[in-house]
């Protein structure tokens, strides 16, 4: 999709603010320690874009001091109410290769199975048939 580099958290070499880290960070999971994390991975003057959907009552703790004196800029994503009836057309078109996407098939009976994955990361998308 664009990025040059897709990484788990890593030692960015430096002080953001001396140039070091990465222009465009982009949080996907949704935890407060990652958003955090990724503020931390920014260099001075680069944006942080929070994808994941963080729980209503988490809260992550920003320094407006280290935003004022980084420059950084702080994005986030919104629902589109009118994206699932598109999606769901798209699917229904065969538009996208979606079967492809699934790693892992389990019965509604092994339920807990499909969970350990699911919870494990092992898998892209898990699917649970009734």
């Amino acid at each position: 999709f664009g990025a040059s580099e897709v990484t788990e958290r890593v030692d960015i070499g430096g002080y953001p603010v001396e140039g070091y880290g990465f222009d465009v960070v982009f949080e996907c999971v949704g935890l407060a320690a990652t958003m955090g994390q990724a503020l931390e991975c920014a260099r001075a003057g680069g944006t942080v874009v929070w994808v994941g959907v963080a729980r209503p009552d988490a809260l992550v703790s920003v320094s407006p001091f280290t935003v004022y004196r980084r420059e950084l800029t702080i994005k986030s994503t919104y629902t589109n109410p009118f994206g699932m009836e598109r999606a769901v057309r798209i699917l229904l078109d065969n538009k996208v290769n979606w079967a492809s996407l699934i790693t892992h098939t389990f019965a509604l009976t092994e339920f807990d199975a499909a969970w350990d994955v699911f919870t494990q990361n092992s898998g892209l998308k898990v699917c649970i048939k009734p």
